[in-house]
């Protein structure tokens, strides 16, 4: 199971995208937001692996590389500068 995070709207995350979808005016924000998720949908699911990722997808289903929470932080926060 993965968190992403999207770069654009609800129309550039994965196709089948389901649970919670926010919307965020700083990638840091939703990269904090991200991470809460995890580890909620962790306890949730223990036998899983819950990981967190992002990407620009435009709609097409493309696999999320498992990021650790300071990766996807690190790239938030370049996004937010940039």
């Amino acid at each position: 199971m993965v968190v992403e995070v999207s770069i654009g709207d609800f129309n550039y995350c994965n196709p089948g995208a389901m649970g919670d979808i926010e919307k965020f005016e700083l990638a840091t924000d939703a990269a904090q937001r991200a991470i809460e998720l995890q580890q909620e949908w962790q306890q949730e699911h223990p036998s899983e692996e819950v990981f967190v990722g992002h990407g620009y997808r435009m709609g097409r289903w493309l696999h999320f590389e498992s990021e650790e929470p300071e990766e996807l932080l690190a790239w938030a926060k370049g996004q937010d500068n940039s």
